[in-house]
């Protein structure tokens, strides 16, 4: 008897539920029409039957496995909810008082679960996780990174090795042995990751002729519509190696036709067509990965063709999207299990569960819990990307433009501004025992000219190649957003690139990274008990404890560079190698610092994208949003260590950060054409701590009312694309336009105010044209004047000079300013 006509009796006994029944019929049905092409309705009817039994077997064994994890991981993450804000010498002794005894669980534990970088959570967290996995993607890619990262127009170098490498990666034979090399070690890391994916839950098949995958375009291919989509793909796909995973075969004509309208709704309506409202998590994050490998190019240029067509990004930047997609979604699985989302409704209910133990008087856990819960959403949207998704896509568009515009016109400067990052991580580095005698050695190492070797390094080590990976990971790190509109965007990160800021950025991360896995290299030999104080602080903070630390030490490691490594990525735990990474990325995150997951989410649920609320609120803190995000992660910090360790690591930060502010506002004198400002006034101080402490411009205002920028407080406050309005205005509604234009011309160039060619390019260009065309210039330069001397400094390059007449005075500094 058929598989079809045994069906109802099988549901009606209750063997198969409705829901699989009708998948079961569905299948068999597909596949006895297929099967009919070909052979008698009895032996179609016997092959369909065996086919769909065997798939439904399978079928109800991955969800009695993803079943199992499931459970497996719930038990750990309460053990772990459970064991929040314990102390971290004795929190594995308390292991067994896991979610017993009546303790009520602390709500900010489930918000730890997703953000990481709070030291009262010794467990992982998906976003730590995430980082670990994409540094150990990075580590066998370091050439690839290194050789094929963007230029300073944005673009990929060496272009015809890169197409070199897609054709290999195709099954072309090149000629090329670099490109067969790098092809090579694309195949490795993409396994790797599709292995450690299916190890957490996932199912993604293997294919040994996989070679690249899409980034469409939803607008364009929305634009195409389906018809002209479908036949501008149909002729580059390799039907033969196009397998329904269902049935085993490839798809027949009708079904690749209904599979194919499937993957254009779900690429024009950017993933949301599939969305059933009401529904708590949709299709689980374990199942969803193997439909990106779905559609199969029959070469690479085909690939290629549909990229330039219907794509939205180059050869490299697919390999990184895909990296940085593969381990994101790899995290979630191993934090959360097979369903994020399900698991994450768990972890709500258990924590408002839990509140209700709390029997002390005036008890308002139960409030905390729910909110918690509204913070867990909010984080895991900020993980997800769901706040990327514009209300207006074209007020984000134009709003997101105008501020990459500011980041391109106002931000030249600010790798001086950076100078701060020192402060940040020599307080760290004393925090956790490193040595701050490598840290200017090392840097000055990574940064100059024909490092390349000393900076693959670096990324061999596992440590984030963010600036070869992410065209604009200088705006992310300052502006929690990805900045859109290309020319726009083009030039802010070009500015950023050629300021030396991304650079810097970059390489004061990899120096705390590689000082880091030094230290703990030099302690191998030592035990747990041995170990430093502060370095045995540190691994207990990330839930490290002497067992994890011997397999760790005894893992073989690598010679890299004619000295050994400890190598985590060696060991034979790879979640014990990720928990040691998470470490080295979270107190790096700290060291030269970053907006956490839980800044992001708060900036951008405060501020949705494409909405007039969220884009005038964005364009409204832009420039002091880091500053702000900075010192919330440090108070943070702060707030959980004891009292005498929060003095001194406060201080220490303070201090430190107030004199690396004070370098930097003397190097942004020199820079204008001024002399160093004198010191020994509190009020420079003052502008010094909030100049290390990234909020710069505010401290102007402790010397004048209208600050740097020629504004107000209020139109600080306003932001600067507000503040560049009324600029506009008020020059259009002037007297004399003329007397404002120059400046408000100037202010509108991109890379106006580089650093190493400002003073140039205001006395020689601006100062020129100010010349011929304002008549009021001589009052304008004795207001310059007039605010230089309210800094106590003068113009060693003055207004109006074609040349300096004298070098910078140096002395000054120590002095109390030129007479007024």
């Amino acid at each position: 008897m058929s598989l079809g006509a045994c069906l109802p009796g099988l549901e009606a006994d209750g063997k198969l539920s409705a829901e699989q029944a009708a998948e079961a019929r569905a299948l068999y049905e597909e596949l006895l029409a297929d099967y009919a092409r070909s052979g008698s309705r009895e032996s179609a009817e016997a092959l369909a039957s065996s086919a769909a039994i065997a798939q439904l077997e399978r079928n109800i064994a991955r969800k009695d496995f993803l079943a199992g994890l499931t459970i497996k991981r719930r038990q750990a993450i309460l053990k772990d909810l459970s064991l929040y804000g314990t102390d971290i010498g004795d929190a594995r002794l308390k292991a067994q008082d896991a979610g017993g005894n009546g303790r009520a669980i602390d709500p900010r534990a489930g918000r730890a679960l997703i953000g990481g970088r709070d030291p009262r959570a010794h467990y992982s967290s998906v976003e730590g996780r995430r980082l670990a996995i994409e540094g150990d993607a990075h580590r066998e890619l370091d050439r690839l990174l290194a050789e094929h990262s963007a230029n300073l127009l944005g673009q990929v170098r060496n272009k015809a090795q890169m197409d070199d490498i897609v054709r290999e990666l195709f099954g072309a034979d090149t000629g090329n042995g670099s490109a067969k090399a790098l092809a090579e070690a694309w195949r490795r890391t993409a396994e790797k990751l599709r292995q450690r994916f299916n190890a957490a839950g996932g199912d993604i098949g293997f294919r040994a002729d996989w070679g690249l995958p899409q980034a469409h375009d939803w607008a364009k291919v929305r634009a195409a519509g389906f018809d002209a989509w479908r036949e501008a793909i149909a002729g580059r796909l390799d039907r033969a190696k196009m397998i329904d995973d269902r049935t085993g075969r490839p798809f027949s004509d009708e079904a690749l036709e209904l599979v194919l309208k499937d993957v254009w709704e779900t690429i024009r309506s950017d993933g949301t067509h599939s969305l059933s409202p009401g529904a708590p998590g949709g299709k689980a994050l374990a199942n969803r990965r193997a439909d990106a490998r779905f559609l199969v190019f029959k070469s690479a240029d085909d690939w290629m063709a549909y990229q330039a067509e219907f794509g939205s990004v180059d050869p490299f930047t697919a390999m990184m999207g895909h990296i940085d997609g593969m381990a994101r979604d790899i995290a979630a699985l191993e934090i959360l299990g097979p369903n994020p989302e399900t698991t994450l409704g768990w972890v709500k209910d258990t924590l408002v569960q839990s509140a209700g133990r709390d029997r002390s008087p005036g008890a308002n856990l139960l409030n905390d819990a729910k909110a918690a819960g509204r913070a867990i959403d909010r984080l895991w949207d900020e993980y997800r990307g769901a706040h990327n998704a514009a209300d207006k896509e074209w007020l984000s568009l134009t709003f997101s433009g105008l501020r990459s515009w500011q980041v391109a016109t106002k931000l030249g400067g600010a790798m001086l501004t950076a100078v701060s990052d020192f402060g940040f991580q020599r307080s760290r580095r004393k925090f956790n025992g490193l040595s701050n005698a490598t840290m200017l050695p090392q840097y000055l190492k990574l940064m100059r000219p024909g490092s390349a070797e000393a900076q693959k390094m670096a990324v061999r080590r596992g440590l984030i190649a963010e600036e070869w990976a992410h065209r604009t990971a200088g705006q992310n790190r300052l502006f929690m957003e990805e900045m859109t509109g290309a020319l726009p965007r083009a030039l802010a990160n070009g500015v950023l690139r050629v300021s030396g800021l991304n650079r810097h950025t970059q390489s004061m991360r990899w120096v705390y990274g590689m000082e880091t896995l030094a230290t703990y290299t030099e302690a191998a030999g030592k035990t747990f008990a041995e170990l430093e104080p502060e370095l045995r602080s540190a691994l207990a903070r990330y839930g490290l404890d002497a067992a994890d630390w011997d397999k760790l030490r005894s893992a073989p490691m690598d010679q890299d560079g004619g000295v050994e490594w400890i190598s985590p990525h060696n060991a034979e735990d790879p979640q014990l190698a990720a928990r040691f990474m998470e470490m080295v990325h979270g107190e790096k995150d700290l060291a030269v610092p970053v907006a956490d997951l839980e800044t992001r989410a708060t900036f951008n649920s405060m501020f949705p994208k494409g909405t007039w609320r969220g884009e005038l609120g964005r364009s409204t803190v832009q420039f002091k949003s880091f500053g702000l995000a900075v010192m919330l992660a440090q108070t943070r910090e702060i707030m959980a260590m004891n009292g005498g360790t929060a003095a001194r690591y406060a201080a220490g930060l303070v201090i430190g950060t107030t004199l690396m502010g004070a370098i930097a506002m003397q190097l942004k004198a020199l820079a204008a054409g001024k002399d160093l400002r004198p010191m020994e006034d509190l009020e420079f101080w003052v502008a010094a701590m909030f100049q290390g402490g990234g909020l710069g411009i505010a401290g102007d205002f402790f010397y004048s009312a209208e600050g740097r920028t020629g504004q107000g407080f209020g139109s600080w406050l306003a932001g600067p694309s507000i503040s560049d309005a009324q600029k506009l205005v008020n020059t259009a509604t002037a007297k004399d336009p003329r007397k404002s234009a120059v400046r408000t011309a100037k202010a509108f160039v991109p890379g106006n105010n580089i650093w190493f060619s400002r003073a140039a390019f205001d006395r020689m260009v601006a100062d020129a044209i100010d010349e011929a065309i304002n008549p009021d210039i001589r009052n304008s330069r004795r207001r310059m004047q007039r605010y230089a001397e309210e800094q106590g400094t003068a113009y060693w390059w003055a207004p109006g000079d074609r040349a300096p007449d004298r070098s910078p005075d140096f002395a000054n500094a120590l002095e109390e300013g030129p007479e007024q």
